[in-house]
């Protein structure tokens, strides 16, 4: 490990016996420090704390997961857009002929 990681348990074990009242010698103290660490580097496999990657992994598939169900949303909703549309076209057209054939028919009398 990095000595800055460490000179940081050595720090924290000499703290923990200093509110004790313990007195350690500087073996005793790196011995310390040294379990302290192999310790923390183990608590993530003896309590299970998943990795932070995990958790953005999980957010990422969530957020992909409503992307994609609400672009399906937006294309349904345009898809009924376009229906609606053609209907109304379709409506204008059959108006327009029967607006045709009144006209003619009036001019035949």
């Amino acid at each position: 490990m990095s000595d800055a990681k460490r000179d940081y348990w050595a720090e924290s074990m000499a703290i923990a016996a200093e509110e004790c009242g313990l007195v350690l010698t500087p073996e005793q103290l790196e011995c310390l420090a040294g379990a302290a660490e192999n310790s923390h580097e183990h608590y993530g496999q003896a309590f299970y704390s998943p990795p932070a990657s995990d958790r953005i992994a999980d957010i990422q598939r969530e957020h992909d997961g409503r992307l994609a169900d609400q672009r399906k949303e937006a294309e349904k909703e345009a898809e009924r857009a376009r229906q609606l549309d053609e209907d109304r076209l379709r409506t204008i057209r059959r108006q327009n002929w029967r607006i045709q054939e009144l006209l003619e028919a009036e001019r035949a009398r």
